[in-house]
């Protein structure tokens, strides 16, 4: 009898344990839940901020090419390149820019240097 009383004495110590146990944990998970969504509601502003970020840095390359573009040397540069570009695109004129090239005697400055292949 008197082991019985002890068992159920322990039994109850148990139980009121495993109790305490069972809503420390439950107020841990309500913090571990409330950090999941802090967690998820960062990765979205992250993933904005990136999309904002790249946003930014092509809104400002355009600005910079803008600028670039507004400048004469930049704008006699490109008009250079563009020339290059539609000579080059056909074959003998290719061969005659590469023969200039290689010759040391391409100069990208001449505004005629490409246009006695046309």
């Amino acid at each position: 009898m008197f082991e019985k009383l002890v068992l159920e004495d322990v039994r109850s110590s148990l139980e009121a344990r495993g109790e305490s146990l069972m809503k420390m944990n439950e107020g841990l998970m309500m913090p571990n839940e409330i950090l999941e969504y802090d967690l998820a509601d960062r990765d979205r502003e992250l993933e904005v901020l990136k999309a904002n970020h790249d946003r930014l840095l092509q809104v400002g390359l355009v600005c910079v090419m803008d600028k670039l573009i507004e400048h004469p040397e930049c704008a006699r540069g490109i008009s250079n390149i563009r020339h290059l570009v539609f000579f080059a695109s056909e074959e003998s004129v290719r061969a005659g820019l590469k023969a200039q090239v290689d010759d040391g005697t391409y100069d990208p400055f001449a505004s005629d240097s490409c246009s006695s292949y046309s």
